[in-house]
């Protein structure tokens, strides 16, 4: 097996670990916290 080191672009040594998706879906999740915390906000006055 003979391995051999990245050429071009993005070649700065670093591993590409797919950070930009992680970064998507902490928003998402952020998102979706906010909307469920307005959800729960709305019904709680809604009751009383």
């Amino acid at each position: 097996m003979t391995v051999t080191a990245a050429q071009g672009e993005g070649a700065d040594g670093l591993a590409q670990t797919g950070g930009e998706l992680l970064v998507s879906a902490v928003w998402i999740a952020l998102a979706a916290l906010a909307l469920g915390g307005l959800l729960l906000t709305r019904r709680r006055m809604r009751q009383q």
